[in-house]
């Protein structure tokens, strides 16, 4: 995997600035990430608590 960075010269300013932007903001890139995966989860959670409670109305709190 290490050929890619030979490539490095070869990109764009733009693609240059984005991967230096990332670099520094990682720490905050990755509690945003946190966050929109709790936020996914929940999501996913109540969507499926939903289509339960679609699909088996009398039955989905019988069992808690």
């Amino acid at each position: 995997m290490g050929r890619g960075e030979d490539r490095i010269s070869n990109l764009p300013v733009s693609v240059l600035k984005e991967r230096l932007f990332c670099a520094e903001y990682k720490c905050v890139s990755r509690s945003i990430r946190m966050f929109h995966v709790i936020q996914c989860t929940v999501h996913w959670v109540m969507w499926h608590v939903q289509i339960s409670l679609q699909t088996h109305p009398d039955t989905t709190f019988n069992n808690f």
